[in-house]
């Protein structure tokens, strides 16, 4: 916000999250995390603040000394997030560092709407009214075009992804985001919180766009978290069921730079609107294609590695059509050649063929599934010294039928 009013001259400190635009990066910095999120993955970042949380502790650590070297007039935080803002208690740690109360400007915005009520907010606070009326004018230009473009335009059912595991929705200013790019958000409400949800119930909404936005992530992360999620064995509950909706099988499946455009309640939620409208409908969109890898990346989604027993499989299907139809082989009569020339038919060889063929396709299938008290049960990773491979019924032995 200082930024966008002009005002990075009078910023002196920030936080360790506070890296946009890439000059705020010089600013000193006074608040770190107790742990280093880079160094972990998602479900051990969500345990780690799950902890802090139930036990009441602030998940930030604050420079005093650089606080008293500073000498701030007045602090800009936040308390619509518990997770990502400065306990109250911390505060009054400031003020204890400074030995005097400090102003303090909270912004707590659901929606857009509120978030450039702050804006103007607090360039009032600064005495700068116009500033703040200017920058609001702008933002919210930029929004009527690109509502302006997409009325009209067919809606596509969008589900947007804020951390991956465990999966959460996308909630607060998100979904009027989507609509505002021209898109339906069928899992979250406008103004409400993000809820931890199920790859079952995403899957279930059939979306036609799935859009990655893992709260903090940029776009390599949320795309290499995603792979890890895609490609885990065994799978997630839901994973397999997430494979079959439209968006995965049309490949529209989007990583996006969260931390800049969606994760917080800045005038780059701007961007992020003018992003979503470019993946949703590129074609009323040209000017702002291609998007920046750095700021969007339409994902190329993997497959499980094969399970090194299904190598067998493939090498007995080899082998029994080789051994049948291959060099050597019966020759089996060809239509349109004279009788004269056709070659016989070896029925004796052709059966004993077919017969090996079968005992090797009945032991790669045994290999795979052994049989145990009539059960067939597929071996474990521990034996065979990888992750088990995708559960296939065992195939049928082969059969050919000869109709003379």
């Amino acid at each position: 916000m200082m930024f966008e009013l002009g005002f990075e001259d009078r910023l002196v400190g920030v936080t360790h999250e506070c890296d946009q635009p890439p000059e705020a990066q010089l600013k000193d910095k006074i608040v770190r995390c107790k742990f280093d999120p880079a160094a972990l993955a998602s479900d051990a970042i969500d345990s780690a603040v799950s902890s802090s949380l139930k036990a009441n502790e602030s998940l930030y650590i604050i420079d005093t000394d650089k606080i008293k070297q500073l000498q701030p007039d007045l602090v800009l935080t936040q308390d619509l997030c518990s997770v990502c803002s400065l306990a109250i208690a911390q505060i009054d740690e400031i003020n204890a560092a400074l030995g005097r109360p400090v102003r303090t400007f909270v912004s707590s915005p659901h929606d857009i709407g509120s978030m450039l009520a702050d804006l103007c907010a607090l360039a009032d606070l600064l005495g700068e009214h116009d500033r703040g009326m200017a920058a609001r004018d702008r933002l919210t230009s930029r929004l009527a075009r690109v509502k302006e473009r997409v009325s009209g335009a067919e809606r596509p059912r969008v589900v947007c992804v804020e951390w991956l595991d465990p999966v959460y929705n996308a909630g607060h200013w998100v979904p009027e985001m989507v609509d505002a790019a021209g898109g339906t958000e069928h899992l979250a409400a406008p103004r409400e919180y993000s809820v931890r949800m199920t790859w079952d119930q995403i899957a279930s909404s059939e979306p036609h766009v799935l859009v990655l936005m893992p709260c903090g992530f940029d776009v390599a992360r949320a795309e290499r978290e995603f792979h890890a999620l895609l490609t885990q064995h065994p799978p997630l509950p839901g994973i397999d069921a997430l494979r079959s909706t439209p968006a995965l099988r049309t490949g529209r499946v989007w990583a996006v730079w969260a931390h800049k455009y969606f994760s917080g309640a800045s005038p780059n939620l701007v961007g992020g609107v003018e992003m979503l409208a470019a993946i949703l409908h590129p074609q009323l969109f040209p000017e702002i294609l291609p998007l920046q890898p750095t700021d969007a990346k339409q994902l190329t989604l993997p497959y499980p590695a094969p399970h090194p027993m299904c190598r067998l499989f493939c090498a007995a299907q080899r082998t029994a059509a080789a051994s049948c139809f291959g060099a050597g082989a019966p020759q089996w009569r060809r239509k349109g050649m004279p009788r004269r020339q056709q070659p016989v038919c070896d029925m004796r060889a052709l059966k004993r063929r077919l017969t090996t063929a079968s005992a090797l396709w009945r032991s790669a299938v045994q290999r795979v599934f052994p049989v145990t008290d009539g059960r067939r049960e597929q071996r474990t990773a521990e034996a065979d010294g990888a992750a088990p491979c995708v559960q296939h019924a065992p195939p049928p032995d082969l059969t050919i039928l000869y109709t003379p």
